[in-house]
């Protein structure tokens, strides 16, 4: 084999590798019904606490769109949480100095609302927090 065809061998194989990896985002297969906490707190205190009843690898943005009035902005990343409305407060409306941080289990969520699907006894936690520059 050729010099040329071994590297276009290696060029192609690398392509493909990417393309396959690139391509593999697709949600999970939805599964039995599973429970799940989610908690919203504004800057000063929290303002829910309650207990969901989801399928299984359900994201964490289709829970709240179902059930809470949320905002939100698509991007390149997935849908960016604006606000959230609940007990007649909106948090995330003072978007110059505060986000909405997402948790899971008590820790700050490494992928975004999008791409977090939920798993059996699961606490979301969405809290108005400040920028910190």
């Amino acid at each position: 084999m050729s010099r040329f065809k071994k590297i276009l061998s290696v060029l192609v194989l690398a392509f493909l590798l990417v393309v396959t990896v690139g391509c593999d985002k697709k949600q999970p297969e939805k599964g039995e019904l599973v429970t799940v906490t989610v908690v919203i707190a504004s800057k000063d205190e929290e303002l829910s606490n309650k207990t969901h009843e989801v399928a299984e690898y359900t994201s964490a943005f289709e829970l709240l769109q179902k059930h809470y009035t949320i905002t939100f902005t698509r991007s390149s990343f997935g849908p960016y949480l604006n606000t959230i409305k609940v007990a007649n407060k909106i948090i995330g409306e003072d978007s110059d100095n505060y986000y909405i941080a997402f948790y899971v289990n008590g820790e700050y969520a490494s992928v975004g609302i999008g791409s977090y699907y939920i798993v059996a006894n699961d606490t979301l936690k969405f809290e108005e927090t400040k920028i910190s520059w």
